[in-house]
C-alpha cells in the first residue's frame, strides 16, 4: 500500500465472525483500537472476556507477542495471550485486554507522575533473561549496526533523500555526532558494542504502555524485541518528552539504576549517542510521509533542534 493511500483495516468487523467461525463461538467485535500499515487491532467480547483482537499479514508480529507471553509472562507484564491462528495468510491472536489507559493518551503532567514507575520497568528489563527466539526479528543485531541503521536507510531509497536536501547541515551535524559517540565508545573499553548484552523490548514508548493508577498493567507490541544496551530504551522513550526535562529525566533514571551500572563511566555517552541515532531515524520516517502530515515532521525537527544543545550539557 502506497503511503499516500489511506489505511484501511485488514479485515472489516463484519468480516472477523465469518473467517474465525472455525475457531471462535460467541465472538463479538466492539470496536476498532489502533490501526497501522501492517497490524489492526480490535477490542471484543468472546465467552465473557473482554479482549484485543490482533491482526497482521507480516510475518513474525504476533508470533513476537505470544512468545513474548510465553517466555517473559513471569518476569514483565507482558498481557495474557489466550489463543492465536491464520487465516488467509493473516496472522491474528487474541490477547486480555487490560483495564486501564495507554500512557500517551494521558496529559504531559500525568505521564510525567509515571515516570518512577516506568524507571522500575526498565529495571525489571534489564534484569529479565535473554529468551531464545527464532524469529528474524530478534536475531542478535550487532549494536554499532543497529545505532547506524539510519544512515544505511537514508542513502537506500531516493523518496528518503529528500531530508538530505532540506536539512544537509543538520544531517551533517547528526552524523559528526553519531561518528564521534561510537569512536568514544570503542575507545573507552567500557562496553562492547558488537556484543549481545541486555534484553530490549525495542520500542519501548508511551503508546506501548498501559498505566492504571500508577501502576504499569501492560507492555505491548514486541515484535521489535532484540539483546543490545539497556540504554536504547531509555533513549527511545526520552523521544516522547519535551528536550528541557531529560536531564532531570536521566537523572532520576539513573537513581534507580543498580549502583553498578548507573556508575558506568561512558553511560552518558551511551544515552547521547542513541539519542542522536534515534533522532537521525525519526526524522528519515516522518519525511515519509504524506502532505497533509508534514506537521508530524516538523514538529520531529524542532524537537531535534532544541534537544542538540540539551546533549551537549549533560
Amino acid at each position: 500500500m502506497s503511503a499516500f493511500e489511506p489505511l484501511q483495516p485488514i479485515w472489516q468487523p463484519e468480516e472477523i465472525s465469518d473467517r474465525l467461525s472455525n475457531r471462535l463461538k460467541d465472538f463479538q467485535t466492539t470496536r476498532l483500537l489502533s490501526l497501522t500499515p501492517h497490524r489492526t487491532v480490535y477490542a471484543c467480547e468472546w465467552v465473557g472476556q473482554s479482549v484485543v483482537l490482533k491482526l497482521s499479514g507480516l510475518p513474525g508480529i504476533n508470533e513476537a507477542e505470544d512468545l513474548a507471553w510465553q517466555w517473559l509472562g513471569q518476569y514483565l507484564p507482558v498481557p495474557k495471550v489466550v489463543a492465536t491462528g491464520l487465516a488467509d495468510q493473516i496472522s491474528w491472536l487474541l490477547q486480555a485486554r487490560l483495564e486501564g489507559k495507554v500512557l500517551s493518551e494521558l496529559p504531559e503532567s500525568e505521564q510525567l507522575f509515571y515516570w518512577p514507575v516506568l524507571c522500575q520497568l526498565l529495571n525489571q528489563l534489564i534484569a529479565a533473561p535473554l529468551p531464545r527466539w527464532p524469529l528474524p526479528q530478534t536475531v542478535h543485531e550487532p549494536w554499532r549496526d543497529f545505532l547506524l541503521r539510519p544512515q544505511r536507510l537514508i542513502w537506500a531509497q531516493d523518496d528518503e533523500l529528500r531530508f538530505c536536501y532540506q536539512e544537509p547541515e543538520l544531517l551533517n551535524e547528526l552524523f559528526t555526532r553519531l561518528d564521534h559517540g561510537l569512536e568514544g565508545l570503542e575507545q573507552s573499553g567500557g562496553f562492547s558494542l558488537a556484543s549481545p548484552q541486555w534484553l530490549l523490548h525495542g520500542d519501548f514508548k508511551p503508546g506501548n504502555l498501559i498505566v492504571l493508577e500508577g501502576e504499569v498493567q501492560g507492555l505491548i507490541d514486541w515484535h521489535e524485541c532484540r539483546s543490545g544496551d539497556f540504554i536504547f530504551d531509555l533513549a527511545k522513550l526520552l523521544t516522547y518528552y519535551a528536550p528541557e526535562q531529560i536531564p532531570e529525566l536521566f537523572k532520576v533514571y539513573c537513581q534507580n539504576l543498580p549502583t553498578a551500572l548507573a556508575e558506568a563511566k561512558d553511560l552518558t555517552l551511551r544515552l547521547k549517542t542513541c539519542l542522536v541515532s534515534l533522532s537521525l531515524h525519526k526524522l528519515l520516517r516522518y519525511g515519509e510521509y504524506p502532505a497533509e502530515k508534514a506537521h508530524h515532521y516538523r514538529e520531529r525537527l524542532a524537537w531535534v533542534r532544541q534537544v542538540l544543545p540539551i546533549l551537549d550539557g549533560l
